[in-house]
């Protein structure tokens, strides 16, 4: 295991805890422990289940996620997706395909070049169809508490498409 991706599993970890405390104890492991890393929101537009990766030049952040269909609810054991690239600047690599259970892997792969501003909170990821994709970053004003992006979020700002 790279020392990079053993970070990212102290991250991965230490936002888990932070999120069962509460507010309080995320704010602090945000700004105290995890300066890099974002969390990230998926929302699937579309009729089947959506499995994703987030990659950067060094790899695969650890974890692949699902997105649920049409917006039902993820179930008590999903992890949080995290995001945290070398550089504000890189791209965001993104890997889906259907999650079937087939074993395809993922077909689909884009690099978004959103906009990183400075007080980004969480990355928001938006299906729109199987093959298609939006990202972009929602800011700490935006969504005042973690864990939950308003309806009025997914629904505002400037998305890019690949």
């Amino acid at each position: 295991m790279t020392l990079k991706r053993g970070w990212a599993w102290i991250a991965l970890i230490s936002v888990v805890a932070a999120a069962f405390l509460g507010p309080p104890a995320y704010r602090w492991a945000y700004t105290a422990l995890l300066p890099p890393l974002l969390l990230c929101e998926a929302r699937n537009d579309t009729d089947a289940d959506i499995a994703y990766r987030l990659e950067d030049a060094s790899g695969a952040f650890p974890g692949d996620w699902t997105a649920r269909a049409s917006g039902a609810p993820l179930g008590p054991l999903d992890p949080g997706c995290l995001y945290g690239p070398d550089s504000r600047r890189k791209p965001v690599e993104l890997r889906w395909g259907a999650a079937d259970g087939q074993g395809n892997g993922f077909p689909h792969s884009a690099k978004l070049k959103v906009p990183r501003p400075n007080d980004a909170a969480v990355l928001l990821l938006r299906f729109t169809a199987p093959d298609q994709v939006q990202a972009r970053f929602a800011t700490a004003a935006e969504i005042p508490e973690p864990m939950a992006v308003p309806e009025s979020v997914w629904n505002s700002g400037e998305w890019v498409r690949p």
